[in-house]
Order: structure tokens, then C-alpha cells, then sequence
């Protein structure tokens, strides 16, 4: 099933691109993300407890329940590290140290787990850094390159705890009660941070911003389902092939975002590096998927 797993991450990787995109675009991305999450969770409730009927009621173990609610708390760590990462650099760096970053620290927890490397894969590892080291951060960036390597950290973290999870449940329930918990996790946060907005604030201007924000929630479900797609085809993946397959594969994605960034978006600063650098990323995922 290794090839299935990886023509889904591939996919996953697609998906995942396009609404990175989309984020970035957005005014304020934490806000969107929560609204595309929350949106995405409440629509497919009923065909997730319908699904649930019909096969039989299936539970989770009381054990994953705790894997579920620290996947979750990745996602949202995830989401605010992406978030403030966007706010303050370009897509064409913040996105490939991102996703560069995790496979490595990825392969690292697999073989934590018992997983074991072929020497193209230690090949594939040197590549990836090599490729991150060619990203420089550009001018300006400040902060943003300690926000993408913290991004990083939380997909490493939430890829790690979902390799276990799927294992012992079906990846469609683990999936769905991890986006359900992630949703809820980033509702409480984006309130949380409103409410202390609009106290610092003291006038209505906050609040007339929050009701903008809240518009249209059909964009917000479009949005979720780019979000909840990938992830529930990268938790089937994981059921079919180990962690240090599927994780670095689906960061493929680096250099359709790299590459979207320089053509669409017109972040031409130290273009040839950065293509470059997602190039040698690239290089080192596929080594390591071998």
C-alpha cells in the first residue's frame, strides 16, 4: 500500500498548497483559519454521525482520547505560529521553512518510534537542510523565521501523535474528533483574544472588525474543506505506510507554493535561491520517502 499512501499524500500536498495561498491573502489569517475550521466542522457533523451509525457505532479507546486532544492543541499551536508567520514575511519563505523543518524533525520521531532510515534517507536529511539554509529570511522578516520554524515543530508534533493514533482507530473517526477538537480549541483562542482586544481597545472599532470578519461563511466553508481534505487523506496514508513516508512526502508542496509565490504573487527577492532551496527540499523529500 505504499504507493496508494503516497499518491494520497501527494494529493494532500496539492490541497494543502492552495488554501496556504489562500491564508496568506487573508487580512487576518488566524481568523480566517478558525472560521474555515469551525465552518468545515459543523457541516460535515451530520454526515460524520450519519457514517458513525451505519458502521456500527465505532468508538475511540479511552487511550487515544488523549492522543486526539494533543493533536489538536498541535493544530492550534499550528495554526497561531503559521498566522504570525504570514503577518510578517512572504509565502515564498515562511511556508518552505515551514514545511522543510518538519520532515526532518519528523524523521527524527520515527526513528524515536522504531522506524528505521536507509542511507538515502540521511542523504535526503542533508538536502533538506541545505534547501533551508538557501531560504534566507528576507529583509525585514524579523521574528517571521522563528514563527515558521515553530510552525514547523507543531506539524512534526501532531504528524508524530496522529502515526500512533490511526493505528489503533479508523483515520476517518481519529480524523474527525481531532478537527472537531481543533475547532473548538481555536474558537476559545480567537475569542479569548478578541475580548481582550476589545477591552484594550475601549471603543466599538474592534467590534465593528470582528462582525467583518464574520460575513461569509461560505467562503469560510470552501476554505475548511481545502483545510480538512489533506488531512484526513494524510491520516489514511499513515494508516497504510510509516510515518517517514508519508510526513516527507506530502511537503511536496513546498515548490508549488515557492513557485505560485514568484509567479502570481510577485515575491521576487532572492528568487533564484528560493527556487533553489525548494528544489533541494523537494530533492531530499523524495530521498527520504525512497
Amino acid at each position: 500500500m505504499i504507493l496508494q499512501a503516497i499518491a494520497l499524500a501527494l494529493s494532500a500536498a496539492a490541497l494543502h498548497a492552495t488554501w496556504n495561498v489562500r491564508l496568506k491573502a487573508a487580512g487576518d489569517p488566524l481568523s480566517v483559519a478558525t472560521r474555515a475550521t469551525v465552518a468545515s466542522a459543523v457541516s460535515v457533523a451530520p454526515l460524520g454521525c450519519l457514517i458513525w451509525l451505519l458502521t456500527g457505532r465505532p468508538g475511540i479507546p479511552a487511550g487515544v482520547w488523549g492522543l486526539v486532544v494533543l493533536s489538536a492543541m498541535g493544530e492550534l499551536a499550528y495554526y497561531i505560529f503559521l498566522s504570525a508567520g504570514y503577518r510578517r514575511a512572504e509565502i515564498s519563505h515562511i511556508y518552505p521553512v515551514a514545511r522543510g523543518t518538519a520532515p526532518v524533525l519528523a524523521v527524527l520521531a520515527g526513528l524515536g518510534l522504531g522506524e528505521r532510515l536507509q542511507w538515502a534517507g540521511y542523504l535526503g536529511v542533508v538536502l533538506v537542510l541545505a534547501g533551508l539554509l538557501a531560504i534566507r529570511p528576507p529583509r525585514g522578516a524579523g521574528s517571521a523565521t522563528i514563527f515558521a520554524v515553530l510552525t514547523g515543530v507543531c506539524i512534526a508534533w501532531y504528524s508524530t501523535v496522529d502515526s500512533i493514533g490511526v493505528q489503533h482507530v479508523q483515520p476517518w473517526l481519529y480524523g474527525w474528533a481531532i478537527w472537531t477538537g481543533a475547532a473548538l480549541f481555536a474558537t476559545a483562542w480567537v475569542c479569548g483574544a478578541n475580548w481582550r482586544r476589545r477591552r484594550q481597545a475601549g471603543n466599538s472599532s474592534s467590534r465593528n472588525a470582528e462582525d467583518a470578519q464574520h460575513r461569509s461563511w461560505r467562503a469560510a466553508l470552501a476554505m475548511g474543506t481545502l483545510m480538512a481534505l489533506p488531512y484526513l487523506l494524510v491520516l489514511q496514508a499513515l494508516s497504510w505506510a510509516p510515518l517517514m513516508v508519508v510526513a516527507p512526502v506530502r511537503e511536496s508542496a513546498i515548490v508549488l507554493v515557492t513557485v505560485w509565490s514568484v509567479l502570481r504573487l510577485g515575491e521576487r527577492d532572492r528568487v533564484g535561491w528560493r527556487l533553489g532551496g525548494a528544489a533541494a527540499v523537494v530533492a531530499g523529500i523524495a530521498l527520504l520517502a525512497v
